[in-house]
């Protein structure tokens, strides 16, 4: 679920699509959706991995603990942090 909201948070689309609930299931099921990458570059490389990861169909490849997610997503923000300017710099 959180690889689903970050992934439409970073590319204003759904990942998975269909007309009705079970075409939805369906596409979640068996698609691989495009990395959010493709869809905007501005997504950081390491961000797009973790949604990626996140919405993996093997679950051996999902993170195994929220407090593994929270700390890639807590890296992720401090390098963009670093790499925004800030006012008066």
């Amino acid at each position: 679920s959180l690889g689903c909201v970050l992934y439409r948070m970073v590319t204003g689309k759904s990942p998975f699509n269909g007309a009705t609930i079970l075409e939805v299931l369906t596409a979640l099921a068996v698609e691989t959706p495009t990395r959010p990458r493709h869809l905007n570059p501005r997504v950081p490389a390491d961000l797009d991995a973790l949604i990626c990861r996140l919405m993996s169909k093997r679950p051996e490849q999902r993170p195994a603990a929220a407090a593994a997610v929270a700390a890639e997503l807590a890296a992720v923000e401090r390098r963009l942090d670093r790499a925004t300017p800030q006012p008066g710099d």
